[in-house]
């Protein structure tokens, strides 16, 4: 690893002055005699750079690994968003598939109950044998039950429906 480097440093120092005392001159040099208290100010300017010249191929390690992650990211993204498509899609269709079999199950149901109470006028009739009015009153037995798990199944996939599109349960969507 290769750095450049660089400082630099200022010291400034300024003397105090020098206070004259009563005592007389000093004749052999022939000057007055102070008292020396220090330097009054001591400013220091202080400048450091460091430049990476080489490091390794850190940057560019981290630049194609942030690349990378944002790549992941969107692609979690898409992922996230073909998720919600192909729910909503299996949700829809599984409602209309519901409301079909509902229908069906309906029609069923009453077209049993028709022919029991078709049997059961014959059977007061004398026409038709009491065994073909238990007959007709175990197929209406029979179809109540799927006309009931057909329209429990279409409540339970509106209800999903409902919970994907971020509504209420208790709102109907249709």
């Amino acid at each position: 690893v290769f750095k450049y480097a660089e400082s630099a440093r200022h010291y400034y120092h300024d003397a105090v002055m020098t206070f004259p005392q009563p005592i007389p001159r000093d004749l052999r040099e022939g000057r007055e005699l102070g008292v020396f208290l220090g330097y009054n100010n001591e400013n220091t300017l202080g400048l450091s750079a460091k430049e990476m010249f080489f490091n390794g191929g850190e940057d560019i390690a981290a630049y194609k690994q942030a690349k990378l992650q944002l790549k992941a990211q969107k692609e979690a993204l898409r992922a996230s968003k073909l998720e919600v498509e192909f729910e909503t899609k299996r949700l829809y269709y599984g409602l209309v598939l519901a409301f079909e079999t509902e229908r069906i199950a309906n029609d069923l149901l009453s077209q049993a109950r028709a022919h029991y109470s078709d049997v059961q006028e014959k059977n007061e009739q004398g026409t038709a044998a009491r065994f073909e009015l238990l007959q007709s009153k175990v197929q209406v037995s029979k179809v109540a039950p799927q006309s009931v798990r057909a329209s429990n199944s279409r409540q339970l996939i509106t209800a999903e429906l409902s919970k994907l599109r971020g509504l209420s349960v208790s709102n109907p969507v249709m």
